[in-house]
């Protein structure tokens, strides 16, 4: 358990951390039917893991009160300290199975519609921070979306990034003007 198990669960708690990271980045977003499926695998991975820990500790204790007799073994404090490391993890895994639980419940308790979300990145080829658009943009025929874009109230909003190579030929250009 402890050389296979633990470490395949070691590497999906880790994956899982980063897709959180990757997530919250807005570099990838889960909506609808594939975040509930997500948090669905998630639970389910957590609670098998769970199950199997919760047998280990059982048959851990079971060979624990087998060696009781063994005063060595009840003496030496090394030979049982991953009996209570299991139990340590076995509270942390019980709250985060409960937190995922509830995580779950409000992903059933919400629409599974899938939310389109737009954000201008560029406007001709500058680039802008992104700047979200309404959903209904999509639906707009060319000459409403070119409206929209170049709407003066939204063009105050933008706000442009420079790379490097931009800012140096600026500071170029100017130490050229008279």
């Amino acid at each position: 358990m402890n050389n296979y198990i633990l470490l395949s669960y070691l590497g999906f708690i880790i994956i899982s951390f980063l897709l959180r990271i990757i997530y919250l980045s807005r570099k990838v977003s889960l909506k609808g039917y594939i975040k509930k499926i997500y948090s669905l695998l998630i639970f389910t991975i957590n609670l098998a893991y769970f199950i199997i820990l919760f047998i280990k500790c059982i048959y851990t204790s079971e060979l624990i009160d087998k060696n009781a007799l063994n005063s060595q073994f009840i003496n030496d404090s090394n030979s049982i300290w991953f009996f209570y490391f299991d139990l340590c993890e076995i509270i942390f895994i019980i709250i985060n199975i409960f937190f995922q639980f509830i995580v779950i419940i409000i992903d059933f308790g919400k629409r599974a519609d899938d939310i389109k979300e737009l954000f201008l990145n560029q406007i001709n080829r500058i680039n802008i921070n992104d700047f979200e658009i309404p959903s209904e943009f999509d639906n707009l025929n060319e000459k409403a979306k070119n409206e929209f874009i170049f709407n003066k109230n939204n063009m105050k909003k933008y706000e442009y990034k420079l790379n490097e190579n931009q800012i140096d030929l600026i500071t170029k250009l100017s130490h050229i003007r008279p």
